[in-house]
């Protein structure tokens, strides 16, 4: 019924198999449509279209269903480039640390007067300068 040997005697490991072929190229982000003209660099959220919409709005409920940055400079009703939360997003210029949604839906440093005091913010990521590593921190709002 069991064989020749028991379950819980010691076995030798199986040899190792052959390496696998190396995994397609993939794309960073992922290519949606919107239904805002967006920016590169600004913050997008889930639509009730299925589609995505640029994240504005300085309320608590205006942080909800983030899902990326805008990659590229994007047109309404046009495909858009979004970074999903893992990845690094090509935006340059916003300078070194962490990274928060204005009301705006643009991304900001910590202490830029584009955060107002009472506004619900989230923080989205970290700057270098180069990129953005995309990654959704609990919705807060401004002191």
């Amino acid at each position: 019924m069991w064989g020749d040997r028991l379950p819980l005697e010691p076995q030798a490991p199986a040899p190792a198999g052959p390496p696998g072929p190396a995994g397609p190229p993939g794309n960073a982000y992922h290519s949606v449509v919107t239904d805002s003209a967006a920016n590169a660099g600004q913050v997008a959220k889930v639509a009730t279209s299925g589609h995505v919409q640029l994240a504005t709005g300085n309320v608590e409920a205006s942080n909800e269903g983030l899902c990326g940055i805008y990659g590229t400079n994007v047109a309404a009703a046009g495909t858009a480039q979004v970074y999903g939360p893992g990845s690094r997003a090509p935006i340059s210029g916003l300078g070194v640390g962490e990274v928060f949604r204005t009301a705006a839906g643009d991304l900001v440093l910590w202490g830029n007067p584009a955060l107002v005091s009472g506004d619900y913010t989230r923080r989205c990521g970290n700057s270098d300068n180069n990129f953005v590593w995309v990654d959704f921190g609990p919705v807060f709002q401004v002191p």
